[in-house]
């Protein structure tokens, strides 16, 4: 693990950040380049906790992304990066996609203001509702937002509380009020 799995409070989240930026020569500032970053860990039937639309999840946050005047970037966080370079990648990050796993742990390495969303399953819709879940507690009280999405494979629109994203085949259900904040 790079850190703690979730810092005692926000000042644990700018203290770890802080020093990461430092170690890897991050410069933070509001000049520094931003994008919407998706998250993926292949698009392989054999890749756990995968996107199963991933081609149109992409597009839909291209189209997101372009909306709100910042390029989408992909990436893959693996062993294969270094811990300076997946620093660099979270800092950038004004919005963060990515499905329930360890690479979320990076999003503590954004900037003030960024945004996680952490995709789920649809079969935890339950938990995701009732809050307290993924990295929710990592962001509690920080300068950060969290918003938790269930991924829903459907052709029609659904709507659930907060923002929703959507096209034929495929819509997030944002389970968290943060979405609406975050999303603007």
């Amino acid at each position: 693990q790079k850190t703690l799995d979730y810092p005692n409070d926000a000042l644990d989240i700018a203290h770890v950040r802080a020093a990461a930026y430092r170690t890897c020569g991050v410069v933070s500032d509001a000049a520094a380049p931003s994008y919407v970053l998706l998250e993926t860990r292949g698009t392989s039937n054999t890749t756990s906790r995968r996107i199963a639309n991933f081609g149109g999840t992409r597009e839909l946050l291209r189209t997101y992304a372009r909306k709100i005047g910042l390029p989408l970037e992909v990436k893959q966080f693996s062993s294969q990066m270094s811990y300076c370079d997946q620093v660099k990648v979270a800092a950038n990050a004004r919005l963060f996609f990515g499905v329930h796993g360890m690479a979320q742990e990076n999003a503590m390495f954004m900037r003030p203001g960024s945004v996680l969303i952490e995709l789920f399953h649809t079969s935890y819709a339950a938990e995701l509702s009732g809050g307290n879940v993924g990295r929710e507690q990592l962001f509690r009280g920080s300068d950060m937002q969290y918003a938790s999405a269930a991924l829903l494979e459907s052709d029609r629109l659904e709507h659930a509380e907060g923002a929703t994203l959507a096209r034929r085949g495929l819509c997030l259900l944002f389970t968290s009020d943060a979405a609406d904040e975050a999303l603007g």
